[in-house]
């Protein structure tokens, strides 16, 4: 399968950085931190990975961001596009593990599945999948 990574916030030209800084870390650490991994699994377990990292490119606007990863997934023919992301909380008892999907059976299962085993992973509550409506990653055309 042809699975796109996407490293989800986006540096932008005046410098910001589209994803929240925490009081102990920010968005963007985290980011850094899991989803390299994530696209080594996924191309260890014999799919074609493609990523798309944010420390690569420099946007005026998050539209513009989030656009260039769609327009990457699509130009490469992905079959499943995954866009990293984390939500800066100080308290810890915010944690929990959560995955958008597009409202088809696929993707679905998909979510259900990401989610549960991240929260299984790190020890977090399980939110599960949760449809994402108007989110621009789950309005990238199939292949």
């Amino acid at each position: 399968m042809k699975i796109f990574v996407r490293f989800g916030h986006d540096t932008l030209t005046n410098g910001y950085f589209t994803g929240a800084a925490g009081t102990i870390l920010s968005e963007k650490q985290v980011i850094d931190s899991y989803a390299p991994y994530l696209a080594e699994t996924l191309y260890k377990a014999g799919h074609q990975v493609m990523t798309y990292s944010h420390t690569d490119r420099v946007y005026s606007n998050s539209s513009a961001a989030l656009n260039g990863g769609i327009e990457a997934a699509e130009a490469w023919g992905a079959e499943l596009f995954v866009s990293c992301h984390a939500n800066s909380f100080d308290d810890p008892t915010k944690s929990y593990s959560m995955c958008y999907y597009r409202n088809d059976s696929l993707s679905i299962t998909l979510a259900n599945a990401v989610s549960a085993a991240a929260a299984n992973t790190i020890g977090i509550p399980n939110s599960g999948g949760v449809e994402g409506i108007g989110l621009g990653e789950v309005s990238l055309s199939r292949p």
